[in-house]
C-alpha cells in the first residue's frame, strides 16, 4: 500500500481530541468523516485511525479529529508523528490531487511544438499558486503552475505539455542576472 504523508501531529486543540496539522497540503482540501489515515514515525511503523471532522479554521490551519480520541491528553503521545493516507483513501474525496515529490522529474514539453523544455527540480508553494522550477540547458526556468500553462499531464510517463506563452522563456533569462543598479 502506498502511503503519502499530509503532514504532522502538532497541538492538541481544544480538550475534545481535535488537534492541529502541521505542513499539511494547501490545496488538499479537508478530509471527509469516514475516511482512514495512519499516524507514526514512518511509513512502516503505523496506527491506522478514522477521520471523525477535519476543517480550515479562519486562521488556515488544518484541524482533525478522529474516532476513539477524545481530550487533548491522548493527542501528547502522538505529537510530531506524521499522518498518513493510502492513495486509495485519498482517491474517495481528492483522486486528482498531486503531490509535489510526484511531480519530481516530470520532463516538460512545449505543447505547440512538442520542443524539450527541461525537467522539473522543485515545486514552490507560492501565497498565489505553486511554482515550478524547471531545470533548461540555459538555467532554471520558474513557471507557475496554473491551469492557464499546463496542457497535458501525464504522472505515469513522467511527462508535461505546457502552453508557452510570449514572454515565459524570458523569465529564464532574467532568473541569473544580478541587479546592476
Amino acid at each position: 500500500m502506498d502511503l503519502k504523508k499530509l503532514g504532522f501531529v502538532s497541538t492538541p486543540r481544544g480538550y475534545e481530541g481535535h488537534f492541529i496539522v502541521s505542513e499539511y497540503p494547501k490545496n488538499l482540501g479537508v478530509i471527509p468523516k469516514g475516511i482512514s489515515i495512519e499516524i507514526g514515525f514512518s511509513k512502516n511503523f503505523t496506527k491506522k485511525f478514522v477521520v471523525e471532522d477535519s476543517f480550515i479554521n479562519e486562521k488556515k490551519l488544518f484541524i482533525i479529529k478522529l474516532k476513539g480520541i477524545d481530550n487533548s491528553e491522548e493527542i501528547v503521545n502522538f505529537k510530531e508523528q506524521a499522518i498518513f493516507i493510502s492513495l486509495s483513501e485519498l482517491d474517495k474525496f481528492n483522486p486528482d490531487y498531486i503531490f509535489d515529490e510526484e511531480l519530481i522529474d516530470c520532463e516538460v514539453y512545449n505543447f505547440e511544438t512538442n520542443e524539450f523544455i527541461g525537467k522539473i527540480t522543485e515545486v514552490w508553494d507560492m501565497p498565489a499558486n505553486p511554482v515550478w522550477l524547471v531545470s533548461t540547458s540555459g538555467g532554471e526556468l520558474p513557471i507557475p503552475a496554473i491551469p492557464d500553462f499546463i496542457k497535458e499531464l501525464d504522472l505515469r510517463k513522467k511527462k508535461i505539455k505546457l502552453f508557452v506563452m510570449d514572454g515565459l522563456m524570458d523569465l529564464l533569462n532574467q532568473s541569473g542576472r544580478e541587479d546592476e543598479d
